[in-house]
């Protein structure tokens, strides 16, 4: 099949957990399709570009900095009309809110739409006044956004939800039939072969963590849907325990968590290391004792996964999918409970939180990219076959299987 993929985030341009998405999900497809990878360009791509199989085909589109997101909204329909002038696509599938439907119809294909999180939920968690979200403007918390989940969702003939949860509130929020959301859970793809003794004392040198534990914080830093301030303000209620050091690793303007570290007299215990490259954060799971997920929301929850992967303790929120994959594996608290958070961060510390069982094996065997590869290429093929001879618009999806939790 030949296969428009549209998304805002794809390598080098990882932001987030929708950029490794992408990128894992167009690279099990490229295995039995045409993949066409419709994604902003930002200076980079011949980097990682080399060595790309030849069935996926990065389309990059131009993306200045003033108004970018618009500007690759406008060009988007000119782009897949270009790239369909000797063979239609079959499926155009958008990751996230990566396009606004200015014109309904791209294509003669259906179109699928994945889902990460509900933005109004991020919205609602956390929190923020009207000038606030004002200030965000084009942010996930500032007003336009929602605007666009909302027309992506209307024009949608498949939503693909990476958990039951996200399934749950894109039915409730929109009012979708329940036949027209299926699950497709997300994957983790560690590369092992990245971590070693001599990397991880060399971080263990870099951030003076010696003789300490570690306990690991991952994600956007100014995101407040991450939680960075709840963790602070639980690491400021136990801070007399002197044995551990935090490490804060992910993008993002560190001023405001520096100002609450401050103010709460942790500035000593805590270890910013920016934005880090895939290799350095395997490594920092693999030495870290502790895991911690602060998240206000959570649509999957990659990053315990990849934790768990490494078989450490991890400390979550207990918000969105987060139970529903690993609750047995993982020691959930209340949402923004900071004294609670700080507890289990102590008794995970010395070793004293009760967990299930798990494994690496585990862990790949559940969450496996040629799992989601297979369901989404059912999906694929579904829709496909079914599309010019549809009665009511929108035909029973076939089922997928339902993995466990860990």
């Amino acid at each position: 099949m030949k296969i428009a993929f549209v998304t805002i985030e794809y390598p080098p341009n990882l932001i987030g957990g929708a950029g490794l998405y992408a990128k894992g999900l167009a690279d099990g497809l490229a295995e039995a399709n045409e993949v066409f990878v419709f994604t902003p360009s930002i200076g980079l791509e011949q980097i990682v570009e080399q060595g790309q199989k030849p069935t996926i085909v990065p389309i990059r589109l131009p993306f200045p900095k003033l108004f970018p997101a618009l500007q690759f909204w406008l060009l988007l329909p000119k782009y897949i009309k270009k790239y369909e002038s000797e063979k239609k696509f079959d499926i155009i599938h958008i990751n996230g809110v990566a396009y606004w439907f200015l014109k309904r119809k791209l294509s003669n294909a259906p179109i699928v739409l994945t889902m990460h999180h509900l933005v109004n939920d991020a919205v609602r968690g956390n929190n923020l006044s009207s000038l606030g979200r004002i200030k965000r403007f084009g942010s996930e918390n500032g007003p336009l956004i929602p605007l666009i989940e909302s027309r992506c969702i209307s024009c949608a003939d498949l939503i693909l939800a990476n958990s039951e949860y996200t399934r749950k509130r894109v039915i409730e929020e929109y009012k979708i039939e329940e036949r027209k959301v299926h699950v497709v859970y997300q994957a983790i793809n560690v590369d092992d072969s990245q971590v070693n003794e001599l990397k991880m004392g060399n971080i263990r040198d870099k951030y003076d963590l010696h003789g300490k534990k570690v306990v690991l914080f991952a994600g956007r830093v100014d995101d407040p849907r991450k939680g960075l301030d709840i963790l602070l303000s639980a690491i400021g209620d136990i801070k007399e325990r002197t044995d551990y050091a935090i490490v804060i690793a992910g993008s993002g303007s560190q001023e405001h968590a520096m100002e609450i570290a401050r103010s709460l007299g942790i500035e000593d215990r805590i270890r910013f290391t920016g934005f880090v490259d895939d290799s350095t954060l395997y490594n920092l799971f693999a030495l870290c004792d502790v895991y911690v997920c602060p998240s206000r929301l959570e649509g999957f929850g990659r990053t315990i996964l990849e934790a768990l992967h490494f078989n450490k303790q991890v400390v979550a929120s207990d918000v969105g999918a987060i139970s529903e994959i690993a609750d047995e594996c993982v020691c959930l608290v209340p949402p923004e409970d900071y004294v609670e958070l700080g507890k289990a961060i102590l008794s995970a510390i010395d070793g004293q939180n009760s967990r299930g069982e798990t494994t690496p094996s585990h862990v790949r065997d559940r969450f496996s990219w040629k799992d989601a590869t297979d369901q989404t290429n059912a999906i694929y093929s579904w829709i496909h076959t079914t599309w010019s001879s549809r009665e009511d618009g929108h035909p029973q999806t076939p089922s997928a299987t339902r993995r466990n939790k860990i």
